[in-house]
């Protein structure tokens, strides 16, 4: 599962630096089939449909059903988004001359800090020019999730209450493809609009709660999402191949989590995933927007070898960047986080723990 995660971090990073320089600059290959036909749309939509599946686990096998297991709930989300997001925030509102900050007012930076919200903000705002640093604008798909956790405990536990939804969800997004043309419109209600997308987290859902098939079988659907996915036209991700895709991949999910949740590489891999999809548009502008970065971008190369070779060049950047965010940024403040929203009793445990500790380390 890890693999599948990173690899859905590294489609939605090749969209922005496939826009920001290979575009930019004329070098971007005519066929998307070599990155399997991934764009970062429908990256984001695997995104959706692997949190419902995940979350789904935890509040079935680790969250009790009353208060005391929701409180833990919501702690273990908080603990997973906001101690990386905002130290990313920070440095991408303050980075640069003129910062974003000094460009904004102080209340400017509570959306973009709460999360909640931010991807109805942005929405309404299309192309909402400055609701976020440009560095860190993927920060408004943290917005739905985060509107899917705060849903989720009293959703998920509900089938009649999951499906009611779902309906509504698949009614909202069948009725923009049927009815919107393309365009702004048809970006703002079927990509942003979280009532059009909650299906797709309730997808994964349903898949962790009814799906039960083998690593074989889980294996072979995961291979027919990547064949729908290379059918589909690589702008859409609600053509007939687009939706079979995703079923597929909903489906691959329960049988390939069971196979990889204890295997450590997969773990490790999946670490990863988060920082990099926090930082690689901070890599693309350290890297590209560098005297270095543009002597890479000048040469006269055969274009798909340049394109390849300033693909290479983005990704042994950024993946070890992501790396040392991981350990050098986000563990930490987890760490910092988490003791300082520790439960009251488990501080005085810990506390008194501590004073039992120090006067025997001192004989």
């Amino acid at each position: 599962m890890g693999a599948i995660r990173l690899f859905l971090a590294c489609a939605v990073a090749y969209e922005h630096f496939h826009e920001s320089v290979l575009r930019a600059f004329g070098l971007a290959p005519q066929s998307q089939l070599w990155v399997l036909n991934m764009s970062g749309a429908r990256a984001v939509v695997f995104f959706y449909i692997v949190s419902g599946f995940l979350i789904s686990y935890v509040l079935a096998h680790k969250y009790a059903p009353d208060g005391a297991g929701t409180f833990a709930f919501y702690r273990s989300r908080a603990l997973r988004i906001y101690p990386l997001w905002w130290p990313v925030l920070a440095l991408a509102a303050t980075a640069g001359t003129p910062s974003w900050l000094s460009q904004h007012s102080a209340l400017a930076i509570v959306p973009p800090a709460v999360l909640f919200g931010i991807d109805w903000i942005v929405a309404w705002r299309y192309p909402a020019a400055g609701t976020l640093p440009s560095v860190v604008g993927i920060g408004w798909t943290l917005g739905a999730e985060v509107t899917f956790y705060a849903l989720a405990p009293w959703v998920l536990r509900s089938l009649r209450l999951t499906l009611i939804l779902f309906a509504l969800s698949a009614v909202v997004r069948l009725a923009t493809v049927s009815f919107v043309e393309p365009g702004v419109n048809y970006v703002l209600w079927t990509y942003f609009f979280f009532p059009s997308t909650l299906m797709f987290f309730l997808m994964g859902h349903l898949a962790q709660r009814f799906v039960k098939l083998g690593t074989t079988s889980s294996v072979a659907l995961m291979g027919a999402a990547v064949v729908a996915s290379c059918l589909e036209r690589s702008v859409s991700v609600d053509g007939p191949w687009s939706f079979a895709a995703s079923l597929c991949f909903a489906a691959a999910l329960p049988g390939i989590f069971a196979a990889t949740k204890d295997n450590r590489l997969s773990n490790a891999l999946g670490d990863v995933t988060y920082p990099l999809y926090l930082v690689h548009m901070i890599v693309i502008r350290v890297v590209f927007g560098t005297a270095i970065g543009a002597a890479l971008i000048d040469l006269k190369l055969e274009p798909r070898f340049h394109a390849v070779m300033l693909l290479a060049v983005f990704m042994a950047a950024a993946l070890p960047a992501a790396a040392l965010t991981h350990f050098l940024v986000e563990k930490p403040a987890r760490w910092l986080f988490g003791a300082l929203t520790a439960p009251r009793r488990r501080r005085l445990a810990t506390e008194v723990a501590g004073q039992q500790v120090v006067p025997s380390a001192q004989h």
